[in-house]
């Protein structure tokens, strides 16, 4: 409706005052009343705002794609994806819509399409030969855009791409993977072949599970070979008896981050500290706290358990052994710290039930003392019971003599040319035993190609058979 011109609104009105109006002082007669609703209407009538009628609301566009969610596709397929668009519920013929590869080196055709009588409309997703994530975007005017997504996995093993120059295995049972590598056609890493088999040209050597878990037995050089439908491979394998020794810190206390880590790294010695788990996170005095564990762990060290409390675990209740047991393997590995696979026996007092419980939650334990005269009582590496390791306690003999200072050198190189176990363990090292741990952890230095941490070792018993990143093979 169009208000009308101004000047007529204002004739009008003036007419209806001269009209209508009474004399001052009159009371008003009942036409007065009815020319105050003309007026009223007439000023309404003569707005300058013209009324408009409501707008018809937008139309909901809607997008419907199939298949939806995340989807598992290999590489090199192609998955045809199905498109309805609807308009407040109805099938929307003529509808463009816009089709994009917006993750992953795959393609899609066409890059836009119309939809049909029906709302319909198809695009072809070629996900590319590339694995790992990719995602495809779908775009139509007026609606939510959809985004399908999918995880594109390599295909079927075709060749034999990477095998090592050689698996060396340092000691008898030690055990190792050969990282063989098998690609799809498009060079994706893939799984290994259903029908991949090994075996070991020297048995005595050697011997291989059918996963390719190799053991090491006599120390030799023989053959790993694999033969599958995606190739065959010889993989030279050496075994040999190495010796090794490790130093260790029982307890934790703090004259360790304080004396003997300024040494041992002098030295290019990395240790192992065996921490009684309570004391640290606790702040025990005397012991270190848990800045200084890092402090060592960093440095290369690693942390086995000596327990959560340094309880004697012979005078507890089962149920209290495999807490100690649990609990302090459990924080040691949640602050990230190698060689919580190792167990240091408190007071290496112990019996047959509890030997069994640090069985279930460890990989090697040392729950007995060396006897300085009685070298036989050395340990193989590995042992065949991995439970049975043996260290010398220092800080009982001392080793300060020249004499004694001799003994310990001659027994190192033979533990190191007849592939033994030979741990030094210490306590706390005191002002005034500086200087003697100095002069027995120099006779250490003179076999440092040879030293290795608990890390190392279990890396040895469960690991690859490739030296570890931090050996210093």
């Amino acid at each position: 409706m169009v208000a009308p011109a101004r000047d007529t609104c204002v004739r009008l009105s003036s007419l209806l005052d001269s009209t209508f109006m009474p004399a001052r002082h009159v009371s008003p007669p009942r036409s007065w009343a009815l020319a105050t609703l003309l007026l009223t209407l007439l000023v309404a009538a003569c707005s300058d705002s013209p009324t408009e009628p409501e707008p018809d609301p937008d139309p909901e566009v809607t997008l419907q794609v199939e298949p939806l969610g995340s989807l598992d596709v290999e590489v090199g397929g192609e998955l045809s994806v199905q498109v309805v668009v609807r308009s407040d519920g109805e099938p929307l013929a003529g509808a463009a819509v816009e089709w994009a590869v917006t993750e992953g080196e795959g393609t899609v055709e066409p890059g836009s399409s119309i939809t049909d009588e029906e709302g319909r409309t198809e695009g072809t997703w070629a996900v590319g030969t590339v694995a790992g994530p990719g995602a495809l975007r779908i775009r139509v005017q007026g609606a939510e855009e959809k985004r399908l997504e999918a995880m594109l996995h390599p295909g079927a093993p075709e060749a034999l791409a990477s095998i090592p120059d050689t698996l060396h295995l340092r000691a008898r049972r030690a055990q190792g993977r050969a990282p063989v590598v098998f690609h799809d056609r498009y060079g994706n890493q893939t799984t290994s072949p259903s029908d991949l088999s090994w075996t070991v040209e020297d048995p005595a050597v050697a011997s291989v599970a059918g996963d390719g878990l190799v053991s090491a037995g006599e120390e030799g050089v023989t053959a790993l070979l694999l033969t599958s439908s995606s190739g065959e491979a010889s993989i030279p394998l050496k075994v040999v008896h190495e010796g090794v020794i490790t130093v260790t810190f029982d307890d934790g206390f703090q004259s360790v981050h304080e004396r003997a880590f300024p040494i041992l790294e002098g030295l290019g010695i990395k240790a192992n500290v065996a921490v009684v788990t309570q004391a640290v996170e606790e702040s025990w005095p005397d012991f270190l706290d848990l800045d200084q564990v890092t402090d060592l762990h960093d440095a290369g060290w690693a942390v086995a358990s000596h327990s959560v409390s340094h309880a004697r675990l012979d005078t507890i209740s089962m149920a209290e052994v495999h807490r100690e047991l649990s609990e302090s393997r459990s924080w040691i590995e949640a602050q990230g710290f190698r060689g919580s696979g190792v167990f240091v026996v408190p007071y290496h007092e112990w019996n047959e039930s509890v030997r069994d419980a640090v069985a279930e939650h460890y990989v090697l334990a040392r729950g007995r003392g060396l006897w300085k005269g009685a070298v036989e009582t050395e340990t193989e590496w590995i042992p065949e019971d991995r439970m049975d390791l043996a260290g010398l306690d220092v800080d009982w003999y001392g080793l300060e003599s020249e004499e004694e200072l001799d003994w310990l050198r001659e027994t190192l190189g033979r533990a190191v040319e007849e592939g033994r176990y030979f741990e030094l363990y210490f306590h706390r090292v005191e002002e005034d035993q500086v200087e003697a741990f100095t002069r027995i952890v120099e006779g250490v230095a003179e076999f440092s190609e040879h030293v290795r941490t608990f890390d190392q070792l279990l890396h040895q018993v469960e690991g690859t058979g490739l030296p570890d990143p931090s050996s210093n093979l």
